[in-house]
């Protein structure tokens, strides 16, 4: 089991530059890709000996683009992509801030905007009650399009500001560029149909027909969910619901205690973890015994042991002044070890197999709620459940980022960006279980956007 401190102190590394250097993003490209090459403790899973000639000729696609970038969002935007391009979601960059530009519309443009059809991509926008954006076609850069200001609840934004940008990807989909409220960058993808939708932006007009609405993954389903963070339910005579969102040790434990009666007289249950990003492996230590039906084999991490990683890491040992000295010492050996085995893989948390003291008569059959959101400590328990022969997982594929883990920062400039890159992996990768970019599969598909998706669950079970 991955612990609580090492993942802590591996998740929270700032290293700071030197000095600025004007915006290069042949050589920011360059640089990104030799310390992602050399730190990134999944590369050798993602790109393969096999793999390298295509990754080395995706790269040189986007070297040439960076080539004709002189802009420093630009530059931003494409290292983003090439990163995401690992599909890893420990492995990204945050942090660019760039000044807005500004667009300004006439009132007989904003007009005409607002007769614009729902399949238009140009049009009206609005984004809850806080801002007002119409979409115009603004050929700058790499945008095709552009969202400028109409009206901002949010000070710093002021009507002409381009609050998002379009970037073509090819085939009807584009990259979308946003902007928060301190001008910080951020990236996603959509396409043409639901343009701006998953960035919660809702388009109005005279001829703009409102979409039917569908429930989101992770809908309310019971009144108990807007009081607490984990939560019971009795669904009926033989069957629990037990909810789990981010949550401590205490307050699942504080739940399972108060029901434990329930949940072991109970033939089935529901153990709903969509939109679980987790938090430490140790939360859900009482939820075990529910799910056991006989040893299991959790295998260990190792950590990539090159002298950026060993550096950081003794650096934050150091600074830990609640860190107990057992565990303070524990780690400097880990560092002893890495500094005899540079640039190679060193054990970081043992393999542990897990037994307890019986196999659970019920809950006899358990329905497991995943969604591309589970991510995190939630993913290590699906993929825990996978050892159960009572479980049945349903729902979406989790978010795919528990095989490499254990993030650092690192501080870039020009533009300006901070990396997070995973510096531990699973040894599940060396006997082939691969979870990370494709994310824990469910054993049955359900679309969780669908009204009823519980009753068709239950029938399932």
């Amino acid at each position: 089991m991955k612990l609580l401190l090492a993942a802590s102190l591996l998740c929270c590394i700032i290293i700071t530059a030197n000095a600025r250097q004007r915006c290069n993003c042949e050589r920011k490209l360059d640089s990104l890709k030799l310390f992602v090459e050399n730190n990134y403790a999944g590369f050798s899973a993602r790109v393969t000996t096999a793999g390298l000639p295509a990754y080395q000729a995706e790269y040189d696609t986007y070297r040439r683009q960076a080539a004709r970038i002189n802009s420093e969002k630009y530059c931003y935007y494409l290292l983003g992509k090439w990163i995401n391009a690992f599909n890893d979601k420990n492995l990204y960059i945050s942090g660019g801030r760039f000044a807005p530009d500004s667009l300004p519309l006439t009132v007989d443009r904003v007009r005409d905007l607002y007769l614009k059809t729902t399949a238009d991509i140009e049009g009206i926008y609005q984004q809850d009650s806080v801002y007002t954006i119409a979409v115009v076609k603004s050929a700058r850069g790499l945008r095709t399009y552009a969202g400028v200001i109409i009206h901002s609840a949010v000070g710093s934004w002021q009507p002409g500001h381009v609050k998002l940008e379009l970037i073509p990807a090819g085939y009807g989909y584009y990259d979308v560029i946003m902007y928060g409220k301190d001008y910080g960058a951020s990236r996603g993808a959509t396409d043409t149909a639901a343009l701006l939708a998953a960035q919660g932006w809702k388009k109005v007009g005279r001829n703009v027909v409102a979409a039917p609405r569908k429930v989101t993954a992770a809908e309310v389903l019971f009144p108990e969910e807007t009081s607490g963070n984990a939560y019971y339910r009795q669904l009926d005579s033989s069957t629990g619901y037990l909810r789990l969102k981010s949550v401590s040790a205490a307050s699942i434990d504080s739940v399972i205690s108060a029901h434990s009666g329930q949940l072991r007289r109970n033939a089935r249950m529901v153990l709903d973890l969509r939109d679980n990003n987790g938090g430490t492996d140790l939360v859900y230590r009482s939820i075990r015994p529910l799910l056991y039906t006989g040893p299991w084999q959790l295998e260990g991490d190792d950590f990539l042991a090159t002298p950026e990683n060993i550096r950081r890491f003794e650096q934050e040992v150091a600074a830990a002044e609640s860190l107990p000295n057992g565990e303070r010492e524990k780690y400097r050996q880990l560092i002893r070890r890495s500094d005899t085995a540079p640039g190679k893989f060193i054990p970081f948390t043992p393999d542990e197999t897990i037994t307890l003291p019986e196999v659970l008569p019920y809950p006899a059959r358990i329905a497991v709620i995943m969604n591309r959101n589970s991510a995190g400590a939630a993913e290590q328990l699906i993929v825990e459940s996978r050892k159960s022969s009572k479980v049945k997982r349903f729902g979406e594929p989790a978010t795919g980022a528990a095989d490499a883990a254990g993030c650092c920062h690192k501080q870039f400039y020009s533009p300006d960006l901070i990396l997070a890159w995973p510096v531990t992996r699973s040894r599940r990768i060396n006997a082939g279980e691969v979870a990370d970019g494709k994310g824990i599969q469910p054993d049955v598909k359900v679309d969780l956007s669908r009204k009823g998706w519980l009753e068709e669950v239950l029938k399932q079970l």
